[in-house]
C-alpha cells in the first residue's frame, strides 16, 4: 500500500529539489544525519552529500486551527550538514564550499515558488502556499542535543539551521466558507423582574430562538435620527413613535409616566400590530397620545404578544424607550 503524499513530505522534496539544481556534484538526502552519514561512507568517492534534517515542527503561533476541518500552519526548523567525499588539491575545505553555497541559494532565493498542498480527499486541490527561508542561530546546548543522539560513530558537524515558514496542512474535506455578514443590529435592554415560575433565562431563549424569527423594536426619531432615548418639550402629549419587526406581529406598548422621583404618575397600555420592518416606511409610525403634565420622564416597553393576546415571552419586554422631558 503506497502512503498518501503530505504537505510536509512535498514541501521537503522542493527544498532539496531547489539545492539538488543549485548544488552541482552535490547528493541532497532528506533524512537523519547518522543515515547520511553512514550513506557517504559507502559512497563513491565523486560523490558530496548534504543532509536534510527537519528537527522540529512547530505550530505558527497566529493561527488557531481550533478544530479539524481549520487549516493548520506550521512552522519547519531544518538542519543542513554538509558529509563531503575527501579533499582534493582542487577543493580544500570542502564543507565549507557546500555549506556557503547552501546560505548562498537561501540568500538568493529567499522565498520558494508556488507551492500547492496534496489533492484534499473530496478531489479539490490543496492550498497555494509560499516557503520562506529564515536564518537561525540555535545555540550550542541545542545543537549538542541533536548530534548526541546521531549515535557514537557520528561527532559534531558544522550546519546551518533555517525556519521554513509557513506551511499549511489542509484537511482531507474542503469546508465551505462561512457567508459574510452584512448587516447586524444589537438589542439590549433590562429585563423586569421575573414573576414566579418563570423558566430559567436560557430555555425561554431557546425557546422564543427555535421560532426563527426576530423581536419587535420600538424606536423614537430624534434630532440626531432613530434612538431608544431623547427628551422631549414640556407641553407635548403626542408622540410618533416607530414600530418595526415582523409584520403582522402583535405587541403591547406599556406607557410609564414617572415623577422627577421615579414614582409612577400615570400609566397606560396600547396595543398594536407591526406593519413593516422598514423604520423609514410611513406605516411604521405608531402615534401615542398621553398627558404628560406632572411627569419627568416618558418610559415605554414593547411587549409581543402571541394570537390570543397574552406575551410571548417570559422576558415579556421586548424594547424600551426612554423619554425625558425638557426642563426650559
Amino acid at each position: 500500500m503506497v502512503l498518501r503524499n503530505s504537505t510536509l513530505a512535498l514541501a521537503a522534496g522542493e527544498i532539496a529539489s531547489s539545492l539538488d539544481a543549485a548544488l552541482a556534484e552535490v547528493s541532497v538526502a532528506v533524512d537523519t544525519p547518522a543515515a547520511t552519514f553512514k550513506a557517504a561512507d559507502r559512497g563513491t568517492s565523486t560523490t558530496h552529500f548534504l543532509n536534510m534534517f527537519i528537527y522540529r515542527i512547530l505550530p505558527s503561533g497566529v493561527h488557531a486551527a481550533q478544530t479539524p476541518t481549520d487549516l493548520l500552519m506550521l512552522r519547519l526548523f531544518v538542519l543542513f550538514t554538509p558529509f563531503p567525499k575527501a579533499a582534493t588539491p582542487d577543493e580544500d575545505f570542502p564543507a565549507l564550499r557546500i555549506l556557503g553555497e547552501v546560505m548562498r541559494h537561501f540568500h538568493e532565493n529567499p522565498v520558494t515558488q508556488i507551492l500547492v498542498g496534496p489533492e484534499r480527499a473530496d478531489g479539490t486541490a490543496g492550498t497555494d502556499y509560499r516557503l520562506q527561508a529564515i536564518p537561525q542561530a540555535p545555540n550550542m546546548e541545542e545543537l549538542n542535543h541533536i548530534w548526541t543522539t546521531q549515535g557514537s560513530e557520528l561527532s559534531y558537524q558544522l550546519s546551518a539551521a533555517y525556519e521554513f515558514a509557513l506551511m499549511p496542512v489542509d484537511p482531507l474535506v474542503q469546508v465551505a466558507e462561512t457567508p459574510r455578514i452584512e448587516t447586524t443590529q444589537l438589542q439590549v435592554d433590562l429585563m423586569p423582574p421575573v414573576p414566579p415560575g418563570t423558566p430559567p433565562l436560557s430555555d425561554s431563549l431557546r425557546a422564543f430562538s427555535q421560532t426563527g424569527e426576530s423581536l419587535p423594536l420600538l424606536l423614537w426619531r430624534g434630532p440626531d435620527g432613530l434612538t431608544n432615548t431623547g427628551s422631549f418639550p414640556r407641553d407635548q402629549d403626542d408622540f410618533d413613535l416607530i414600530l418595526t419587526g415582523p409584520p403582522g406581529s402583535r405587541v403591547r406598548i406599556d406607557l410609564r409616566l414617572l415623577r422627577a422621583n421615579g414614582t409612577a404618575r400615570r400609566s397606560a397600555e396600547v396595543e398594536a400590530t407591526v406593519q413593516t420592518t422598514d423604520p423609514n416606511d410611513p406605516a411604521a409610525v405608531t402615534p401615542i397620545t398621553l398627558n404628560t403634565n406632572g411627569g419627568r420622564t416618558l418610559i415605554a416597553e414593547l411587549v409581543a404578544l402571541d394570537a390570543a393576546g397574552a406575551p410571548r415571552l417570559p422576558l415579556q419586554v421586548a424594547a424600551t424607550l426612554t423619554l425625558t422631558k425638557e426642563t426650559a
